[in-house]
Order: C-alpha cells, then structure tokens, then sequence
C-alpha cells in the first residue's frame, strides 16, 4: 500500500476496512495517505480514545476526515471514560493538521476528568475542522477546575480552526481557545454552535487573531450562585463577533459577554454586533 486515498470504512463487524477508529488511526500510522481520504464509521458506539497527529503525506491536498455514515452525529458515538491527568481527553491533536471530523459524537464519561477535545500546551495543531459534531462532558459543579473543561485548545500554532455546526454540552467551560501573548492564534472561525449546560462560561477566547465569532448560541441550567458568563473574548486582533445569542435563565448568566483588550488595525475596526 503506497497510502490511503478515496473512502473506507469502520464497521466492528469485520465487514469494512477496519474494525475501530483506533485500527484506521494504526493504519495510517503505517501507510499514510496518497489522497483525499474520508473514513465513514457505521452506526454505533465506539469505547476507544484517539490520538492524532500528521500522518505521512497530508497537506492541504490530502485531507483526512472522519464522518458518520448515516449523517446522524447522534448514531455514532466516540466514548471514553478518563481516569486522571493523563488520559483526559477523548480526542487529543498533537502537532496534527488537515484533520476534520464531521457529524459524530465525541463524549467523555469521566468523573472528574471529562475534557473531550485537547492539544499539548505546546500547541501546533493546524487546519482542524470540526463539522456538526456533538462534543459532551459531565456535568460540573466547579468553576475552575480545568480537567473539566469540554475542550482544552491551548498553545501557540493552533491555526485555522474550524468549530461549526456544533453542540457543545456540560463541563465549566465548553470552548476553551487559548493562544499565547507573544504568538497569537491566528485565523480560527467559531460559529453556529449550540453551546449548553456550562456550569461557569461557555466559550472562551483568548490570544486570537484574524478569527471570527458569529451566530453561537448558549443556554444554561447553571446554579452558580455567583453567575457565570456566557461568551469571554480577550485580548483579540482584527476579530468579528457577530449575531451571538445568549438565552439567560435566572440564575445564569452574570455576564452576557465579558469583551476585552480587543482591536482593531490602522485599516480598519473590530466589527462587533450581537
């Protein structure tokens, strides 16, 4: 095999080309790809945790990405339950790029140790896409205990996201992306995704450049006495915050938005407009 190219697919049974997405991620560890590659899972539940990185022959020529079959995010579901530090996380990037995932559920069933997406503090993750997927947590009681944040994206380099179409559900925090004061994350796209249930803030975004924000929603059934906050966008460069809605509820949120140290450019201002 010279690499992996066309569409394939994961079924447990044995009927497709591989059997997990555990056995198609060793696969391309060997092989690598040669094309676009889609790698279809069938319907079901999937125990497993996965690890990714850039794979022999990927560039923006030869994308990998990973979908349902079905289309239905709620018919194949990624679950892991983490136990400590280590192995928090369901699915983790580490100096991966042209990686998409699209219409698949991606839970951790964690006590105490629920993130679902993360990278390495030292970042380096590019062009990642996640597309209608459904990422869920635990639900928390702590507002600041970071090993329960749905996502931790944190570090220098992570570059070119896209978080579209989503549902983002439980933990303190749900979209946690973090760049660096001297090396901005430059050019991610947050928009339309559901963000529900955080216990403290459900998006939050700092060190960003050239980024966009737009037509998310949150809603939640927090009991933080002291409020939370729905959107937090800090010290960000030439990015659009647009057509955001926050459905509040009597205990949630303190704070709609929480915008900070934002900026524009001598050519032109920081369109912001919910």
């Amino acid at each position: 095999i010279q690499g992996y190219s066309g569409v394939l697919t994961i079924d447990p049974s044995g009927a497709g080309d591989f059997v997990s997405f555990t056995d198609a991620i060793n696969s391309l560890g060997i092989y690598g790809v040669c094309g676009n590659l889609i790698v279809e899972a069938v319907n079901g539940t999937y125990t497993e945790q996965l690890n990714l990185s850039t794979f022999l022959g990927m560039s923006s020529m030869n994308t990998l990405t990973f979908r349902s079959q079905s289309g239905n995010a709620d018919s194949v579901i990624i679950s892991y339950s983490s136990t400590g530090i280590t192995d928090n996380y369901v699915v983790n990037f580490d100096k991966a790029s042209y990686i998409t995932f699209e219409n698949i559920s991606l839970q951790n069933l964690g006590l105490g140790y629920s993130r679902v997406v993360t990278t390495p503090i030292s970042g380096g993750n590019t062009h990642i896409t996640f597309d209608g997927c459904k990422w869920i947590g635990m639900p928390s009681t702590s507002a600041f205990n970071s090993a329960q944040y749905v996502s931790y994206i944190y570090g220098v380099g992570n570059d070119h996201w896209t978080i579209v179409n989503n549902t983002i559900m439980n933990g303190n925090y749900g979209l946690f992306l973090n760049g660096n004061i001297n090396t901005l994350c430059k050019n991610n796209v947050v928009a339309n995704n559901d963000f529900v249930d955080q216990y403290y803030i459900s998006a939050y975004l700092t060190y960003q450049e050239d980024g966009m924000f737009y037509k998310n929603h949150s809603i939640s059934n927090s009991t933080y006495t002291f409020g939370g906050t729905s959107f937090y966008i800090q010290r960000a460069v030439r990015t659009e915050i647009s057509n955001n809605h926050v459905e509040g509820s009597l205990n949630w949120p303190r704070t709609g938005f929480y915008l900070g140290d934002l900026s524009g450019d001598l050519n032109g201002s920081i369109p912001i407009f919910n």
